[in-house]
């Protein structure tokens, strides 16, 4: 499967689950040309087809880090991803980057589920105590800092 393909199937899981507390506001998928998706275009390529997902601009959010963490937006990061997981999706790429808080409000959200899989392999994973790690390792720096 591409990763679109991989992405697009996760959010229908996401969506069908009702699991979106934790993710960007999907507004659909499609395969258009590039004079379709609004994009200049040649000859060349006048029929061949893009795909792309529309979601929700996360304005204001930033990857996870040392500065950003906050005790409640780690246990909300987990939750999500307990949540991601009991509607049959493993992330596959549950790294900082694609872990975004909101630092002006108590929003996080989980994005690129390029890599995810869909079946019963994430019953058998430890995804999420090697993410509870790595956040609570990043919370206890952060108190450090502070």
């Amino acid at each position: 499967m591409t990763p679109f393909n991989l992405e697009k199937t996760a959010f229908e899981h996401l969506l069908a689950a009702k699991a979106t507390n934790f993710i960007p506001k999907v507004h659909g998928y499609d395969a258009r040309t590039l004079a379709g998706w609004g994009l200049p275009q040649d000859e060349n390529n006048s029929d061949t087809l893009y795909y792309g997902i529309l979601m929700e601009w996360l304005s204001g959010a930033e990857c996870l880090s040392v500065h950003n963490i906050t005790f409640n937006k780690a246990c909300a990061l987990l939750e999500g991803l307990d949540e991601i997981h009991k509607a049959g999706v493993l992330h596959v790429d549950p790294f900082r980057r694609n872990q975004m808080v909101f630092p002006a409000t108590h929003r996080v959200a989980w994005i690129d589920f390029s890599c995810a899989h869909m079946n019963e392999e994430f019953v058998h994973s430890n995804e999420l105590g090697d993410v509870a790690g790595t956040i609570m390792e990043l919370v206890c720096n952060f108190s450090n800092h502070s």
